[in-house]
């Protein structure tokens, strides 16, 4: 049911068994992802050329929905930064270093915001312990989800207006793609990573 979906992928599809991206399992990223990737990436000034999207994972919270801390280590180059857009209720998003030893950082992401994870952060710890609610923060668009459930489980215990969604961007590149990391692109989190809020 689509009220258990977790996560989709669009472009490379990731095997999450044998952590790699078959290169004979690739669909298509919509141009409009790609736009809001380059466009972020461009903005934030974390790489020396456009980020292509090759591969795209979209996370589903749901309210007792987390992320335990992990790093995203799979592609091949990890230099490429990672784009993610925030959809629905706020979430509070952890980053830490590159292993559990360092305390993290909390940031609160809201529907609309665009994260780059670049230079160190894009090889950083992190996750997200909280997802909250309308009630807990009224950042949160009126049936921001309405349309992934069908009308005869929209009046569940988890309903449409407290769910989450995280579009999160990457390249699959060769190990010898070009990115710069100034340390001005990532002002936002202690020189990891940058949050554009809108």
């Amino acid at each position: 049911a689509l009220n258990d979906l977790r996560w989709a992928t669009l472009g490379f599809q990731y095997d999450w068994t044998a952590r790699t991206y078959p290169e004979d399992q690739r669909g298509v990223v919509p141009l409009e992802i790609q736009a809001i990737a380059e466009g972020a990436v461009a903005a934030t000034r974390c790489a020396a050329r456009a980020i292509q999207a090759e591969a795209v994972i979209v996370n589903f919270y749901h309210p007792t929905t987390t992320l335990g801390g992990h790093c995203d280590d799979v592609e091949p180059d990890q230099t490429t930064p990672i784009v993610s857009v925030s959809l629905g209720c706020a979430a509070v998003f952890l980053a830490g270093g590159e292993d559990k030893q360092e305390a993290p950082t909390a940031v609160w992401l809201r529907s609309g915001d665009v994260m780059v994870m670049s230079g160190e952060g894009r090889r950083c710890m992190h996750g997200v312990p909280r997802i909250l609610s309308s009630e807990e923060a009224s950042c949160c668009p009126p049936r921001a989800f309405s349309s992934l459930r069908a009308p005869a489980e929209r009046g569940e215990e988890s309903s449409s207006e407290e769910d989450r969604g995280a579009v999160r961007v990457r390249e699959i590149a060769p190990p010898d793609a070009e990115y710069a990391h100034p340390d001005k692109c990532c002002e936002m989190i202690g020189a990891r990573m940058a949050v554009i809020a809108v």
